[in-house]
């Protein structure tokens, strides 16, 4: 819910008993290079608890390095729930490699061991 799940919703949510406050989309990479935007999609008020973040990225050092900051810079607790979007297991329209399957694919050799 790209621009909706802000702050201001967010707070809306708790007022009428909601139990998890999820943010909107965000870029790993965007994170990392602390975008002023970005920053501004994962501030939370301080009675947001646990905070759930949806974190998109398709470069796993890229994607551990916005887990760091969200969880050492943020305040998300490395436990907190996470959604993460690694993008689509299909082959492109222009039959380029999915994003995803590589990530799917080395989860399956881990599970695997």
């Amino acid at each position: 819910m790209a621009g909706v799940t802000n702050t201001a919703f967010r707070t809306l949510c708790r007022r009428y008993g909601a139990g998890l406050y999820v943010s909107e989309m965000i870029s790993a990479r965007a994170l990392v290079e602390g975008t002023r935007k970005t920053l501004r999609m994962v501030t939370f008020a301080a009675d947001e608890t646990p905070r759930s973040v949806q974190l998109s990225g398709v470069d796993p050092g890229v994607v551990a390095a916005a887990i760091r900051v969200l969880v050492d810079d943020v305040g998300v607790d490395d436990a907190a729930a996470r959604d993460l979007d690694v993008g689509a297991l299909a082959q492109g329209l222009d039959g380029s490699e999915p994003p995803g399957r590589q990530v799917v694919e080395q989860d399956h050799r881990i599970a695997a061991r």
